[in-house]
């Protein structure tokens, strides 16, 4: 049998090693009675328990190492609209509106660990922005019906557009064809 997951030593990592605040927090060691329980100190937990108490009620949340152990404090210090793939191929199922309330979710998600990042003051090293890039003529069509999505659909955030004669530090090897920046996202330290 191994060790308990619990006694697990955090994964090798930058993050783990830049961490700016050891984390101390009480071990739960009796019972309590709350509104609701979160189970798992990630991302999605401690933004489900800050909402649910900015709501008014009682909430204890549970992690059984410490907060960002898991997935959130392993990946890539990256927040990105979307879902990371093509949401557009889900048309006939969820419809054009769904298409579009799924995309818009994606915006407002950056914007809620934007908004927490100034209300909290955490200092996380947080930068806005994020830049695709195109390869091939494909890529390059993709991008730009993205970035022609985003302006019919004012979405509330800044995007550029930009060509090959437009980077010239970007497209040194003549590889890069387009490239769509867009303030929608953010690199972090979780």
């Amino acid at each position: 049998m191994g060790t308990p997951l619990s006694q697990l030593p955090h994964t090798q990592s930058y993050y783990a090693a830049t961490a700016k605040y050891p984390q101390r927090y009480p071990e739960l060691s009796e019972a309590v009675t709350v509104d609701v329980c979160i189970v798992g100190g990630g991302l999605s937990g401690v933004n489900a328990a800050i909402e649910l108490a900015k709501k008014g009620f009682s909430v204890a949340l549970l992690e059984a190492n410490k907060i960002g152990w898991g997935a959130s404090g392993r990946n890539g210090g990256e927040l990105i609209r979307g879902i990371g793939h093509g949401i557009e191929q889900f048309t006939n199922q969820i419809g054009r509106e769904g298409v579009d309330a799924i995309n818009q979710m994606g915006v407002e998600a950056v914007q809620i660990v934007k908004d927490r990042v100034d209300e909290f003051n955490i200092d996380c090293d947080l930068v806005m922005g994020y830049c695709d890039l195109a390869l091939k003529p494909s890529h390059m069509k993709e991008l730009q019906d993205d970035f022609d999505d985003l302006t019919e659909n004012a979405i509330p955030m800044k995007y550029v557009c930009l060509i090959s004669q437009d980077l010239p530090r970007l497209s040194a090897l003549n590889a890069i064809s387009v490239a769509c920046w867009t303030w929608a996202a953010v690199t972090y330290t979780p």
